[in-house]
């Protein structure tokens, strides 16, 4: 591995520690134990990866300078910029993680939005796409019609092996970059970007594009919730929501959200074709077989209709789904961020959070409860204006306590 290699990622894992340490200074209620645990957490993530960096790093991996046709010959893979999420890179669904990725496929993946890649030399606005590749080069073709390149970086199999500074044209052209691998095996690849267009995969005559099959990082972790864990109340909802901040915190790559606003283990919006956890933890958390399921539920349940008993057996149903699954449960009460001022509403979030916990315990469940620990504490500062929702510094407020426990 290069020394100049070397240290450049040193500086980019020691630039992702500063916003760790960072996340964990702002957080003014986090205790100093918590606070301890993360830092500790983070700084052996820190040394693992120095250590794989001196023996791991791929050599021989070089990037062609921007050419107007590709030299690779294979058939297109099209990746459409508007086509569906790929979540951390888990694959959608209906398709089969490690499966071949057919020639001309229309929308495989979607770049996803990041906010600044943790470990990404370049900040702003971040698109990522993951896949796997088997062959010993391949173009990546851009359209330059509407958006400029800003920045384009390939991590190979986790690691920064190339970078390009990018162009300002917008006249319509395609540029096409040759990716060069030293021999033909199967490698995981990333292209981070700094713009969102429709991008090309062409595949040299041997190799072929696979769904990402991304080595885990942490123990694959699906965080079923309400409007909350969809990011509601954050600047940008897709990267700026605990879901998104909790990976960065932790380091791990396999945490995923399954938020679905206004739903409750019993409730769902009144004509919006939703349906409660109760009914769909079977649909869309068992079949994925996580590690771990996180459910952040209740608060939308405590609407003076419902009774502490009902939201708790609707509870404890949904839990026993998960576990007959073999799925771990981790399970956080309703959200304590209703100002001081709903002195009623409180109370109800409350009475029902003990009856959770106590419930959750009785089954050897683990619980966390945003009221024993303060975690909102109707805390103005932490809302959204709508003062239901967490707004930024909420949402790292969610993060922050959910890290402290998981690190």
């Amino acid at each position: 591995m290069h020394q100049s290699d070397l240290a450049s990622e040193v500086s980019e894992q020691i630039t992702s520690a500063g916003l760790l340490t960072k996340l964990v200074a702002d957080d003014t209620y986090m205790s100093a134990a918590q606070r301890i645990s993360l830092l500790n957490q983070r700084a052996a993530n820190f040394i693992g990866f120095l250590n794989r960096a001196k023996r791991e790093h791929p050599p021989g991996v070089t990037l062609g300078a921007e050419t107007s046709s590709p030299t690779t010959t294979g058939a297109t893979a099209w990746v459409n910029g508007d086509a569906f999420i790929s979540t951390n890179g888990k694959a959608s669904p209906n398709i089969r993680p490690g499966s071949v990725i057919e020639p001309t496929v229309s929308g495989y993946a979607h770049f996803v939005k990041a906010g600044g890649i943790t470990g990404s030399s370049t900040g702003g606005s971040t698109y990522t796409l993951d896949f796997d590749y088997d062959g010993m080069a391949f173009d990546i073709g851009m359209s330059m019609a509407y958006q400029s390149l800003t920045w384009l970086e390939i991590w190979v199999d986790g690691y920064l092996c190339a970078s390009y500074p990018g162009t300002t044209a917008t006249d319509g052209h395609n540029g096409f970059f040759q990716v060069v691998f030293p021999d033909a095996r199967r490698r995981n690849i990333r292209i981070v970007r700094g713009n969102n267009w429709t991008c090309w995969l062409i595949p040299d005559s041997s190799g072929k594009f696979y769904y990402p099959s991304t080595p885990a990082i942490g123990p694959y972790m699906i965080i079923a919730g309400d409007s909350f864990t969809e990011g509601t109340g954050a600047t940008a909802t897709k990267t700026a929501g605990y879901v998104d901040l909790l990976p960065i915190m932790l380091g791990w790559n396999g945490i995923e959200g399954s938020g679905l606003g206004g739903t409750g283990y019993i409730n769902v919006p009144a004509g919006s074709g939703k349906t409660n956890l109760q009914a769909r933890i079977a649909t869309d958390i068992v079949p994925k077989a996580p590690d771990i399921c996180m459910i952040a539920m209740g608060y939308n349940d405590v609407d003076g209709i419902n009774t502490t008993a009902q939201i708790v057996a609707a509870a404890e149903a949904t839990w026993a789904q998960a576990t007959a699954a073999g799925i771990a449960l981790i399970v956080v009460g309703p959200w304590d961020s209703p100002p001081l001022a709903n002195s009623q509403q409180r109370t109800l979030l409350q009475q029902t959070d003990a009856a959770l916990k106590a419930a959750a315990l009785s089954q050897g469940v683990q619980y966390l409860s945003p009221w024993d620990e303060t975690w909102m504490g109707g805390n103005t500062a932490y809302l959204f204006t709508d003062s239901v929702h967490p707004n930024d510094l909420g949402h790292k407020r969610i993060a922050s306590m959910l890290a402290a426990h998981l690190a």
